[in-house]
């Protein structure tokens, strides 16, 4: 029940989510006579020599593809497991960059506030080992 990611891609989130996009966009349809199921995609026999999504790295469609993503357990939002991307459905990948995608948006919360009070620091003559808060208070303040 593992919850850190192999290689997180960070903000690569986007890409992954339009390279699914695209892959699945260009899967055959269903055909109108058929009702609409959930049916497992599966490829054509000749194309099965390599798993799909070494396919899909070589083609550098999804180079920052992670190996394993982490996603909730139905019915227990609190449990989580650690799921192979070769895998993983298609709620799955969802779920997960939703995920990544918050925390991305968070970390970059986080940098920006830490630029923002350096950037304050400085406006105030601060350099160097110089307490960065007590300086940009003088900013804040207009007493710099």
């Amino acid at each position: 029940m593992s919850k850190s990611l192999h290689r997180p891609p960070g903000c690569h989130a986007l890409a992954l989510l339009t390279g699914l996009a695209t892959f699945f966009t260009l899967t055959k349809p269903v055909p109108a006579a058929e009702p609409p199921t959930a049916r497992p995609f599966a490829a054509p026999a000749a194309q099965q020599s390599k798993p799909a999504i070494e396919t899909l790295r070589e083609a550098h469609w999804l180079k920052y593809l992670p190996e394993t993503i982490t996603v909730r357990v139905p019915g227990d939002p609190n449990t989580v497991v650690t799921k192979p991307v070769a895998e993983a459905t298609v709620d799955d990948l969802a779920f997960a960059a939703g995920t990544i995608s918050r925390s991305a948006r968070a970390i970059q919360r986080v940098a920006s506030d830490l630029q923002t009070l350096h950037d304050l620091a400085r406006d105030a003559g601060a350099l160097g080992s110089a307490n960065a808060a007590n300086a940009a208070v003088l900013t804040i303040r207009g007493q710099k």
